[in-house]
């Protein structure tokens, strides 16, 4: 079942209603919540509901205003959830610590293949993170983590990584300040099965 509630104002109080209907109900496998005001109570509520959850395969949040504790709390859910393919967490303020938790459940998350970050203000100490955690992720194919603040630090983690993993596909890197050079040498770690979207 594919439910749709993006841009309905819905609040912490609406996510604890809907987290409780997604832990007695097996049949919602892709859920929109985007554009509301969830804030990290709200996440904290859905992280509860991703732990235990069999059936949620995508799962869009993006532009929620989680913040920091929120992308903690998704990251923490992460680590244990067996479902999820995808998980959009575009412009939610998640910052350094959020991605770092993120990036944490990579390393024992089995089912992700897609995952969007873009605009959460990870910095290079987020891309290092994630960077570390692709080079044991099996799975992930997609990642997006354009407009973060990323500078050569991250892009030389990131290509570092990109040496070991094998499975990712598209790298989103725009609107960082990451340098065209090395945006090259990203691309080039991709090799021909990838592709990577730097050009600023």
């Amino acid at each position: 079942r594919d439910v749709q509630i993006a841009t309905k104002s819905i609040t912490a109080y609406g996510a604890q209603k809907i987290a409780k209907a997604l832990m007695i109900n097996p049949f919602i496998a892709r859920l929109n919540l985007a554009y509301n005001f969830l804030g990290s109570d709200g996440a904290t509520f859905l992280s509860k509901a991703i732990i235990s959850s069999e059936t949620l395969t995508h799962l869009k949040l993006s532009t929620n205003e989680i913040g920091i504790d929120g992308g903690i709390e998704l990251g923490k859910a992460l680590e244990h959830n067996n479902s999820l393919i995808e998980i959009d967490l575009f412009k939610n303020d998640i910052r350094c610590k959020g991605a770092e938790a993120i990036a944490k459940a990579l390393a024992f998350n089995h089912c992700l293949q897609i995952l969007s970050l873009g605009q959460n203000g990870i910095r290079d100490t987020g891309a290092k993170s994630l960077a570390k955690s692709l080079e044991r992720n099996s799975t992930l194919t997609y990642l997006e983590i354009q407009f973060n603040g990323i500078t050569i630090d991250g892009g030389l983690a990131l290509c570092k990584a990109l040496e070991t993993n094998k499975v990712l596909e598209k790298l989103f890197l725009s609107e960082n300040m990451i340098p065209y050079v090395l945006g090259l040498d990203l691309k080039k770690s991709l090799g021909e099965r990838g592709y990577v979207q730097h050009i600023n």
